[in-house]
């Protein structure tokens, strides 16, 4: 009679069933990873003017008789001047509110932000000169399976001659459009300080955002956060997802 083979040790054989789903899991995330690099190399490649292709309607903005053009620009084509505006106008804005931060303030950081390669403006202007500005970049965010493809937002600021008339507003439809629509982006996301209590109201009951998976939690290892990652979903692709 031929030898029956000895039964198999059952936690031997869970352990081997779990290990294979762990590699699969991890071939997949991978997958999911240069899939999300892609995309994103696909849209830095982009050039400047195709991003506001056919989006006469956010090329320009009217309000209180006052018109506003906007235009979108790579770092790289962008002088020295423009950059030495955005620094200037963003200190202006917020150097009161990163001194209250952990972080800080300084001169140096800012503008070497700023001034990157990677990054890209969304810039205002008013009968020729720019009142408001966001620097924006796509990029891969967050890890392991929760990483994806994002317009990241690392400013939006309006000069105070130009403020409260809705701009702003207008200018993050605008990224959400440029980052949903024209770059194929998963979400668009940004960081706001807990103490920016305007900033906050504007972007979470304005605009919808809210806090992000790869925000940090308060409390966790006894560290406690003075800011929150928010976003908002490119609705199309959950949908893809979802099925």
């Amino acid at each position: 009679m031929p030898s029956r083979k000895p039964a198999r040790n059952p936690v031997a054989v869970e352990k081997e069933k779990l290990r294979k789903e762990k590699r699969r899991a991890l071939k997949e995330q991978r997958a999911k990873i240069l899939e999300s690099k892609t995309v994103v190399d696909a849209a830095n490649a982009m050039c400047s003017s195709s991003l506001m292709e056919g989006l006469s309607a956010f090329k320009t903005y009217k309000a209180q008789g006052r018109e506003f053009s906007a235009e979108v620009h790579r770092r790289t084509e962008m002088d020295s001047a423009s950059i030495s505006w955005a620094f200037d106008l963003t200190k202006l804005n917020m150097e009161a509110i990163y001194k209250k931060s952990e972080s800080g303030w300084t001169d140096s950081s800012k503008r070497d932000e700023l001034d990157d390669e990677r990054a890209w403006f969304l810039i205002v202007e008013e009968e020729g000169r720019p009142v408001a500005f966001s620097h924006f970049r796509f990029d891969l965010d967050g890890e392991g399976e929760v990483c994806c493809e994002v317009l990241y937002c690392y400013e939006l600021q309006v000069a105070p001659c130009a403020q409260g008339i809705g701009l702003g507003k207008h200018m993050m439809r605008t990224l959400e459009i440029i980052g949903f629509k024209k770059a194929d982006m998963c979400k668009v996301v940004l960081t706001c300080f807990k103490h920016n209590v305007r900033a906050m109201r504007f972007y979470k009951e304005a605009l919808g955002y809210k806090e992000d998976i790869t925000s940090p939690v308060p409390g966790y290892d006894g560290d406690d956060f003075d800011y929150e990652i928010l976003s908002k979903p490119n609705k199309r692709k959950v949908s893809e997802d979802a099925d």
